[in-house]
């Protein structure tokens, strides 16, 4: 492999001629990035002349549809039903999942989670182009030897690989041993008009909706809650911080824990559809999530377009995008990262907004077209 290919383009470039006929295979029931993507990807490209059919269940997804219920997504958690489960997927993928795609007549499929790329792209493949996203390293963990290689074979069947971030391609690389299709980088983007940062009037408004004191310094994390996240650096931190209010959006298996360490200074919210209420009333975003599972996380484009200096952890890919949009890093301990919650707390929230700027996700939805249009032709 030459190596992935950065691509870009102008919105003047990005709209088709001809409408693009896009089946999006994916089930899922997580309000996640992942989701969140497709969601932002589709819901954009329409106008653009790409149109996204869904052929699965994805939250928030208000285009044609296909429903077709598989169970949750693959993960460690489910490891242990695999042996039962997937023979009922491969069963319902044949009898449903295939046929409906085909009859959408589609130009392209897109696939993202494991389950779709292993289980339907060999058989889509015949049909029309595939297309992977990938949006973050693949998991080297015990138990997914038999993963890899079935994902290492299934990929010689797909036309392009879209990973988010340099690193991602650095995995997909590695895990398919040099010999991965075309792999593209294409950063995840922001919607620059949506997320902007708050007039004075509207940080006090929102501190106030959310009982917060509005003399008081305000952090947030945005994050589902599972172990890799550990949200519990950050609730330790505040414990040292006593005068910090913790923000803690988002909900997850950690949930119950994570409540049973919180103290009086932190606020467990639970799952929030509109964020930016908690992007306005804070004055600084926390990312403590460990190394080696995150591409390029939403919450942490959307905290810059609002302004926010972030927090991350020191040797991670984040914490590298966290330096360069202005924020700072920690070792990944409570009372560093709490000196690190200081130093954010007083930056200036122009450089985190001026980083968000470059990563637009009109500037993501034409760079995907751009790379649709070089697989069909």
């Amino acid at each position: 492999m030459s190596g992935p290919s950065e691509v870009d383009v102008g919105v003047s470039e990005g709209s088709f001629r001809t409408a693009i006929r896009s089946v999006v295979m994916v089930s899922s029931s997580t309000r996640g990035g992942g989701e969140r993507y497709l969601v932002d990807l589709y819901g954009a490209a329409e106008q653009l002349g790409l149109r996204g059919t869904l052929v699965g269940q994805l939250p928030g997804w208000s285009l044609p549809i296909e429903p077709v219920t598989l169970r949750g997504k693959w993960n460690r958690q489910m490891a242990w039903r695999w042996p039962y489960e997937i023979p009922l997927d491969w069963s319902l993928m044949r009898r449903e999942i295939l046929p409906r795609s085909r009859a959408v007549n589609p130009d392209m499929f897109h696939m993202q989670y494991k389950r779709e790329q292993i289980m339907a792209t060999k058989s889509a493949s015949i049909v029309a182009p595939v297309l992977w996203t990938e949006h973050g390293p693949f998991p080297r963990r015990p138990l997914v030897g038999p993963l890899e290689a079935a994902y290492r074979q299934k990929s010689k069947y797909v036309s392009t690989i879209i990973c988010v971030s340099s690193h991602v391609a650095a995995s997909i690389d590695d895990v398919c041993r040099g010999r991965a299709p075309d792999l593209a980088i294409i950063e995840n983007g922001v919607d620059v008009k949506k997320f902007l940062p708050p007039s004075a009037d509207q940080g006090a408004s929102a501190r106030k909706r959310l009982d917060l004191a509005a003399d008081r310094p305000v952090a947030v994390v945005a994050s589902r809650l599972v172990w890799w996240k550990q949200v519990e650096l950050a609730i330790e931190a505040a414990r040292i911080r006593p005068e910090l209010q913790l923000l803690v959006a988002g909900d997850g298996p950690e949930r119950a824990r994570l409540e049973s360490l919180a103290g009086s200074n932190v606020k467990m919210l639970g799952q929030i559809d509109n964020v930016t209420d908690v992007f306005h009333a804070a004055d600084c975003y926390l990312h403590p999530a460990k190394g080696g599972f995150d591409g390029l996380p939403f919450s942490l484009l959307e905290a810059t377009a609002c302004g926010l200096p972030p927090v991350a952890i020191a040797g991670t890919a984040v914490g590298d995008m966290a330096m360069e949009a202005g924020g700072f890093v920690s070792e990944n301990e409570p009372q560093a990262f709490a000196d690190a919650i200081d130093s954010a707390l007083s930056a200036p929230r122009d450089r985190p907004r001026k980083w968000a700027e470059d990563h637009s996700l009109m500037d993501s939805v034409t760079s995907h077209l751009k790379l649709i249009r070089r697989v069909l032709s």
